[in-house]
């Protein structure tokens, strides 16, 4: 059995979670049974509905020291622990290690760390000294956008054209959307001219508690679709034109997808992909949306400069398939069972 420690809520957002279940999918294909060990029961619905156990800590989210007592015996039970929490500590590792091998994904590089793999699939991964921090240390490295555990639907998709003229452009904020992007940014499209003839496809996640409100304001918008659990992510990213998403875990399926998207930061963690993405030409970044009044105005400026240059939206697609095969889930599964 392998043991994922993940939790999703309404200040973390569920990306933690989703990736741990697209990597779980691909363990399973390998024969591989897998239980999800969370906090609280937040997101146990959506973890049990991929066809998976949960068990509950009962636990506070933020400190993982003060769950040991509760996990070990649990983790001891694993052939392998996968840990995906900013809340990890070298504590917690050092003390789950004695149990069984543990992998980590670190997105942060918050510090030093003893796993027996370190997972960064992120542009920005590849930007920092991993190799010569970990030089002589017994852990594996899996690094990259090769590595990026996307579900099943986003597995080599076909190519599909650049169309000269934009009709339909997604919009993602995230599985919590704490600062209110997608409210903010549909009060500034009403009021914006000129985006009439585009259909706005706004993805609400699953633990955003303005519904309500952006329900109100999509139909007082006739060029805005609202979608809530979304069951087939690919078909619906593939149907648009182009992209505006935060710098998370959704760009790596804009990737796979080859939707060319204006990307933004809404959290500290993101500054870095954001701004990986951009130098390599792959996204436009428009910047962070928490310290600037005037960010949305620019955020549709900038997704209309994108909108307006086809041949720029064709060579950023091209890149982006390049740079995503939507693979990673199956390389990484199979990385961590050799």
């Amino acid at each position: 059995m392998i043991c994922f420690r993940a939790d999703g809520n309404a200040h973390i957002g569920s990306g933690h979670i989703m990736r741990c279940l697209s990597l779980a999918a691909a363990l399973r294909t390998l024969g591989e049974d897998c239980l999800f060990a969370m906090a609280d029961d937040t997101m146990a619905a959506t973890v049990r509905s991929r066809g998976f156990e949960v068990r509950i800590l009962g636990t506070h989210w933020r400190d993982m020291n003060a769950e040991l007592p509760v996990f070990l015996p649990l983790a001891a039970q694993a052939k392998l622990v996968v840990v995906d929490s900013y809340a990890l500590t070298p504590a917690w590792l050092d003390a789950a290690r004695q149990q069984v091998p543990v992998a980590q994904f670190d997105d942060e590089d918050a510090f030093l760390s003893t796993a027996d793999f370190l997972i960064n699939y992120n542009l920005s991964g590849l930007d920092r000294p991993y190799d010569r921090r970990y030089a002589g240390q017994p852990v594996r490295l899996l690094l990259g956008p090769a590595y990026a555990p996307l579900r099943e639907e986003f597995c080599a998709l076909p190519d599909r054209p650049v169309r000269q003229q934009v009709t339909d452009i997604l919009v993602s904020t995230g599985g919590a959307d704490p600062e209110n992007v997608a409210g903010r940014f549909v009060e500034t499209l009403a009021r914006t001219p000129g985006w009439e003839s585009v259909v706005f496809h706004l993805v609400v996640g699953a633990l955003n508690p303005r519904l309500p409100e952006l329900e109100r304001a999509a139909a007082a918008l006739p060029n805005l679709e609202l979608h809530r659990n979304v069951q087939q992510m690919a078909a619906l990213i593939c149907r648009c034109d182009a992209a505006v998403a935060a710098a998370g875990s959704t760009l790596y399926e804009l990737c796979a997808c080859g939707t060319p998207t204006v990307t933004y930061v809404l959290a500290d963690n993101q500054l870095p992909g954001a701004t990986a993405f951009a130098r390599r030409g792959l996204m436009l970044n428009a910047g962070d949306c928490r310290r600037d009044e005037g960010f949305y105005p620019r955020l549709l400026q900038t997704l209309r400069t994108l909108c307006d240059d086809a041949p720029r939206r064709a060579a950023m697609a091209s890149a982006m398939r390049h740079t995503v095969d939507g693979r990673g889930a199956h390389r990484l599964a199979a990385a961590l069972l050799e």
